[in-house]
């Protein structure tokens, strides 16, 4: 008996694990992606944001402006 439960549930058992590693991997594809663009975008605006912190903001505003920045081209391309 055991066994036909073995073969019965070894088919679901399969493509649930199976589309589980694909959305990990869609996952860790997305955390570089975003990692990628917010590098890009701090190494581009590196004067910007030492002026900014220069007159007086603080880091949590800087990183709030730039995450609002990073939002917004990912939101209008």
């Amino acid at each position: 008996m055991q066994s036909v439960i073995d073969e019965t549930v070894a088919a679901p058992q399969f493509f649930s694990t199976l589309s589980g590693l694909f959305a990990g991997f869609a996952l860790l594809l997305t955390v570089i992606g975003l990692f990628g663009l917010l590098s890009y975008q701090v190494t581009q605006r590196t004067r910007e944001i030492g002026v900014r912190m220069a007159l007086g903001a603080d880091r949590a505003r800087v990183m709030r402006h730039i995450l609002r920045e990073a939002c917004c081209s990912l939101r209008w391309g």
